[in-house]
């Protein structure tokens, strides 16, 4: 069996090509990604990763976890020495069985470093 709990990461960036190589990333790591959007104030542009759709506890979102976590990972490695950096990310989870339960921020990364839920 299994419930439904829906994640996804929404990312931004004020360089359109660091947007794109988050693009780029997770659609090698065989993620459905939506965007980048075109440029708005301040020449920021966005992305997201759509959830993988899958029941907790199934193979799929096991796979869907240890992906969103390699690019995590990949995303962390963008951030210069001092902690800041062009891409900014929220991995959130939402939706799905108990919404009241289920929506929440899961980690993110801005300009005061990344964090993670405890």
């Amino acid at each position: 069996m299994g419930y439904m709990m829906h994640h996804a990461i929404v990312f931004d960036s004020w360089d359109d090509k660091v947007t794109q190589k988050a693009v780029d990333k997770a659609k090698e790591l065989g993620m459905t990604v939506l965007g980048p959007s075109p440029q708005g104030i301040n020449g920021h542009s966005s992305a997201m990763i759509c959830p993988d759709g899958s029941k907790e506890g199934w193979h799929e979102s096991k796979v869907g976890d240890e992906t969103r976590d390699a690019f995590v990972e990949w995303a962390k490695t963008l951030a210069y020495p001092d902690g800041s950096g062009a891409l900014h990310w929220v991995e959130i989870c939402f939706g799905g069985d108990e919404p009241d339960l289920n929506t929440r921020v899961i980690r993110f990364y801005g300009q005061g470093g990344f964090k993670e839920e405890e």
